[in-house]
C-alpha cells in the first residue's frame, strides 16, 4: 500500500471524515481503504487501536494530529459515555441517526477541489453535538444531511457525501440564517480552546449545555415564545438559558422562582412549574454526578416553594426534614379539614387573611410554627377541659372572663377551644402555692368566695400569686375545684 500523504486534517475534523477523504483521493470507497489498513468499517467506528495506528503511519499523521482527530470524533469510555474534547458526554448527546452539518462549509470544501470534491469535503466534529445548532462561520442553522440507522452505513461518508453532493452544489440544503448568540460563541470557545470565563467554567460541558437548553425552553414557554422550526426554538432556548446560567446559582434560582410563580394552581407541582427541567433531571440525570450542582439548585428551590414531606426523594436525594407545610399538608397531619384549619392559621398570624393561594400552595415554615400546630392538634371542647382540670362550668366561664385561662381560638362557632396543658399549668401553679394544713380558718372554693365577696376570680388568683391571701388544697390535689381560700383574708386585696 502506498502512503496516503497529502491530505492533512482540517480544523475539527473527525476520523471517519479524514479516512473518507483519503479513500476518495485513491479512488476507493471508505470500506475498501479500511480493509487495506487492516480493519473494517465497524472497527474504524469502534476506534480499533491497530487500525488507528496504521492510519497514523500510512496517512503520515503526527501523534498530536491523530489525538486531535479522535478528540473531535469522540472516544468511547464505556457502554454509554464518550470523551469529547476532554469532556465526558453520554453517547446519545453525540451519536444520532440524523447526521447534521453546515452545507455552506461542505460547499466551500467541494469548490476548493472541483476535480474531486470528495477529497476536500470534511465532516466537523462539533456538528454531531446535540446542543450545537449553528455554524458560527456562516451564521446559519445546521441542517439534517442524512438519516441512517445503522452506524456503519451512517459513517460511510464517501457514499453519503456522494449522495448529497448535487444538493450541496445546488445549495438546496442551505439552512436558515441565524446570528450567533453568546451561547454559540461560548460553546465554540470552550470546544476549541477549553476557555470559559463564566460560572460554567467549573461545570461539565455536557451538563451545562443540557441545563441551558432545558431551562431556556421553559423560560421561552412562560414568555409565549413560539417557533415553527424546532431547531430555531432550540437555538433561542439555548440563548435564553445561557443568559441565566452563566451568571451562577442566584440567577438560576431567580429564574426557577419565576417559573414557579406561573404555576400557582391548586394541583401545580414541580413538574408543572419546571416542565422539561424537572422531567429530564429526574428521569435521566439524577444519578449523573456532573448534574449535581444543577440538581442541588433545583432541589433547594423546590424545598423553598412546595411542602415536601420528610423522607420524600427529590432528584435522587432524600429529604431529611420537612421545611414547609401547606394548609393542606398540615390539615392532613393534624387529621382535620382545611376548612377548619385555615381560619385557625389566620388567627395565629401564620397565614394572611388576604392570602390568595389555594390551600395546597399556601405554605409556611414547618419548624417555626410546629408548636402552634401541636397546640391546634391538642385543642379540646369546654366539657373536656372541665373534666381534665376538674372544674365546673361556672368556674371555667369565670376564669375565661377574667383572662386567667384564655382559649386558644376565639373563632365564632369553634368547639375545640382549649389547651388542656393551660389548665393543668394553672393547677400546678396553685398547688405550689397551697398550704396543706387548713388550720381553723373557714375555707371555701374560689368560685364560692367570688360569689360571696363580689371580688373577681382574676383578682383573687392575682392575690394568691403575690401571697396576699392563702390558698389551701388537700394533698395530691389535681383539680381546680379543690382549691379553697379564706374570705376573711380578702381585706388584703387592694
Amino acid at each position: 500500500m502506498t502512503l496516503l500523504h497529502g491530505i492533512p486534517p482540517v480544523a475539527r475534523e473527525t476520523v471517519p471524515s479524514l479516512v473518507a477523504r483519503l479513500a476518495a483521493s485513491k479512488g476507493v470507497t471508505l470500506s475498501q481503504l479500511v480493509l487495506d489498513l487492516g480493519g473494517s468499517a465497524k472497527r474504524l467506528i469502534n476506534q480499533d487501536r491497530v487500525l488507528l495506528e496504521n492510519l497514523r503511519i500510512w496517512g503520515g499523521l503526527e501523534d498530536a494530529q491523530l489525538e486531535e482527530l479522535l478528540s473531535w470524533t469522540g472516544e468511547p469510555i464505556g457502554d454509554v459515555r464518550m470523551r469529547f474534547r476532554r469532556e465526558i458526554f453520554v453517547s446519545r448527546a453525540l451519536r444520532n441517526p440524523i447526521v447534521r452539518g453546515c452545507p455552506r462549509c461542505l460547499e466551500e470544501d467541494a469548490l476548493s477541489a472541483p476535480e474531486d470534491p470528495l477529497t476536500a469535503m470534511a465532516m466537523r466534529g462539533d456538528w454531531q453535538m446535540r446542543d450545537m445548532v449553528i455554524c458560527a462561520k456562516h451564521h446559519t442553522l445546521l441542517v439534517p444531511l442524512w438519516t441512517v440507522q445503522h452506524p456503519v452505513a451512517r459513517n460511510d461518508l464517501t457514499a453519503r457525501l456522494t449522495e448529497i453532493l448535487p444538493k450541496i452544489l445546488s445549495r438546496d440544503l442551505h439552512g436558515p440564517a441565524a446570528s450567533p448568540t453568546p451561547y454559540d460563541l461560548w460553546l465554540q470557545q470552550r470546544l476549541d480552546r477549553g476557555e470559559d470565563t463564566t460560572w460554567l467554567s467549573g461545570q461539565s460541558l455536557y451538563a451545562a449545555t443540557t441545563f441551558c437548553r432545558l431551562l431556556g425552553s421553559e423560560l421561552l414557554r412562560i414568555n409565549g415564545y413560539d417557533a415553527a422550526d424546532p431547531q430555531d426554538f432550540q437555538h433561542a432556548a439555548q440563548a435564553a438559558g445561557f443568559d441565566v446560567v452563566r451568571r451562577g446559582v442566584d440567577a438560576i434560582r431567580d429564574a426557577l422562582h419565576d417559573l414557579a410563580a406561573e404555576a400557582d394552581g391548586f394541583l401545580d407541582e414541580p413538574q408543572k412549574a419546571f416542565g422539561s427541567v424537572w422531567k429530564d433531571m429526574r428521569d435521566f440525570h439524577q444519578d449523573n454526578e456532573a448534574f449535581k450542582p444543577f440538581a442541588d439548585v433545583v432541589r433547594s428551590v423546590v424545598l423553598e416553594i412546595w411542602p415536601v414531606a420528610e423522607g420524600a426523594v427529590l432528584l435522587g436525594q432524600e429529604v431529611s426534614q420537612r421545611r414547609l407545610h401547606s394548609v393542606s399538608t398540615a390539615a392532613k397531619a393534624l387529621r382535620v379539614t382545611e376548612r377548619r384549619l385555615r381560619p385557625l392559621l389566620v388567627e395565629a398570624g401564620i397565614i394572611a387573611p388576604e392570602d390568595p393561594r389555594p390551600d395546597s400552595r399556601a405554605v409556611f415554615d414547618a419548624e417555626v410554627h410546629d408548636k402552634t400546630l401541636r397546640a391546634i392538634a391538642s385543642l379540646v371542647t369546654d366539657p373536656q377541659m372541665r373534666r381534665t382540670v376538674g372544674m365546673t362550668e361556672a368556674e371555667l366561664r369565670a376564669l375565661e372572663q377574667d383572662g386567667v385561662l384564655q382559649p386558644r381560638t376565639r373563632l365564632p362557632g369553634a368547639r375545640l377551644r382549649w389547651l388542656e396543658a393551660d389548665g393543668q399549668a394553672l393547677v400546678d401553679e396553685l398547688n405550689a402555692l397551697a398550704e396543706a394544713d387548713p388550720g381553723t380558718a373557714k375555707w371555701e372554693t374560689i368560685q364560692t368566695a367570688q360569689a360571696n365577696s363580689k371580688i373577681s376570680v382574676g383578682r383573687i388568683i392575682a392575690a394568691i400569686r403575690v401571697r396576699q391571701i392563702r390558698v389551701h388544697a388537700p394533698a395530691g390535689n389535681r383539680s381546680y375545684h379543690g382549691f379553697k381560700v379564706c374570705r376573711s383574708e380578702f381585706g388584703a386585696i387592694g
